[in-house]
């Protein structure tokens, strides 16, 4: 299964912590050898710990095979995902290509340290070299798989994500339709060219424009009238002419409660 998977990997790769610490203990017995001055008391320091350097190439090994899984397993599930968003997936895609370069990096250098002849390491085999060399090693392949799981993140806060976009397209497009405005929902397909609402938001613009053409040709044949009088009785056009003279045009009546006012 998944997690047994992960817990063998994590198991090598805690082997390879028990064995750099023992390491370690082993080497500090010595550190009075290695802190001399004298060739000769570190040249017996290397040879004292050549257990110290044996659980140190152990540990290159329990490294390298509890990342290795580790990496594959995490690899094989980010490949198989689909992704909502575009950015997410090249985001995703950068963080496999930096693992890949780190995981390399440090499988290159475990290798060179997972197998030394006991002469090797009490003659040729420096012990903080090696030390140095394998933590190096092991580090990069732990930030390798930790770039994965940054992507794995990024996959799995996709349904939140998702859910916030949704919130915001709604709340825009709430915005837009309290406004009614042709600015209004142009400013949301601005923000949402494919967003819940954007037929509708095509929609409306074109009902907008619509209605702002027809007003503008009322507008165009608007025809403003003076009043000139008003009276009771329904004065002949010549009479209501004598009190404009300066006006030779058509003389219009209405009849407003009962009263004849002339334009």
């Amino acid at each position: 299964t998944e997690q047994s998977t992960v817990d063998d990997a994590s198991e090598d790769v805690d082997r390879g912590d028990r064995m750099f610490s023992n390491a370690n203990n082993e080497y500090n017995k010595h550190s009075k050898l290695f802190n001399s001055k004298k060739k000769r008391k570190k040249k017996k320091g290397e040879k004292k710990t050549v257990g110290a350097k044996k659980n140190i190439v152990a540990a290159a090994n329990y490294y390298d095979k509890g990342y290795q899984a580790l990496y594959d397993f995490y690899l094989n599930k980010l490949q198989s995902y689909s992704f909502e968003f575009p950015e997410d997936e090249q985001q995703v895609n950068n963080l496999i290509s930096e693992a890949e370069s780190k995981f390399s990096a440090g499988q290159s250098t475990l290798h060179k340290h997972k197998s030394y002849t006991e002469k090797q390491l009490k003659n040729d085999v420096k012990y903080k070299s090696i030390r140095s060399s394998v933590e190096q090693g092991a580090n990069n392949e732990k930030e390798a798989i930790e770039y994965l799981v940054d992507g794995i993140s990024i996959y799995l806060s996709q349904n939140q994500k998702k859910e916030n976009q949704t919130n915001a397209d709604n709340q825009a497009w709430e915005d837009a339709k309290r406004l009614n405005t042709i600015p209004s929902y142009t400013n949301y397909l601005n923000s949402f060219p494919n967003g819940l609402h954007a037929d509708e938001a095509r929609t409306r613009i074109a009902e907008l424009e619509e209605a702002e053409r027809i007003a503008n040709e009322n507008k165009n044949n608007v025809i403003y009238r003076i009043q000139i009088g008003a009276s009771k009785n329904n004065l002949p056009d010549y009479k209501v002419k004598k009190l404009c003279p300066q006006y030779s045009g058509k003389v219009y009546t209405d009849i407003v409660d009962g009263e004849s006012h002339r334009y």
